[in-house]
């Protein structure tokens, strides 16, 4: 997978379908718009859908699991009781957050409802970021940037710093979690 990897929800269907591409251009992850389950997020390597890679699960929003295609738990997204906000975990670790980096532009981005003739328009105008950073010094390491385009709606996920294995996995689906809420809890 080569950065910046870019995260597309398909709006041209009765429910959105989501698309994963990296730097290449390349396919690396596909989400279908229909046959999902409540509380569960099934990807896909491709379209044909014959390839689970991972799963993620929830019971309300506050808290999602993460899996590989094979049912091994990765790690999660969510809400520590004794803290602020949501965490990205691996086995009880906090491992990483995320920071809204402009709270103004991404304000301004949400007041502008979801219409094909706006979002042009908002999205030449206002792209909110995000920031992952890590839990233990704050330091940087992915940035979301959220587009709007006339039709869909487009994350770009670029890489500050170094994360491999398990914790690259567990914050890309957690910036994938972070996509879908954003957009889920959007206003109409």
């Amino acid at each position: 997978m080569k950065f910046p990897v870019v995260v597309t929800l398909e709006m041209m269907s009765w429910r959105a379908s989501l698309r994963i591409t990296d730097a290449d251009r390349r396919l690396i992850g596909f989400v279908p718009g229909t046959g999902q389950t409540p509380g569960q997020v099934r990807i896909f390597s491709d379209e044909s859908l014959g390839e689970l890679i991972y799963w993620i699960r929830s019971e309300h929003a506050f808290t999602q699991w993460f899996e590989d295609g094979h049912g091994r738990k990765l790690g999660e997204f969510g809400v520590v009781p004794t803290a602020a906000g949501k965490f990205i975990s691996i086995g009880g670790s906090r491992l990483f957050h995320f920071v809204v980096e402009t709270p103004w532009v991404e304000f301004f981005e949400k007041s502008v409802p979801n219409l094909p003739i706006l979002n042009g328009l908002t999205g030449a105008l206002f792209n909110p970021t995000v920031l992952g950073v890590r839990e233990d010094g704050g330091t940087p390491v992915l940035r979301i940037v959220k587009r709007r385009l006339p039709i869909d709606i487009r994350y770009t996920l670029h890489s500050l710093g170094e994360v491999e294995g398990q914790a690259l996995e567990c914050l890309m689906l957690s910036a994938l979690v972070w996509c879908l809420q954003d957009h889920y809890f959007n206003t109409r």
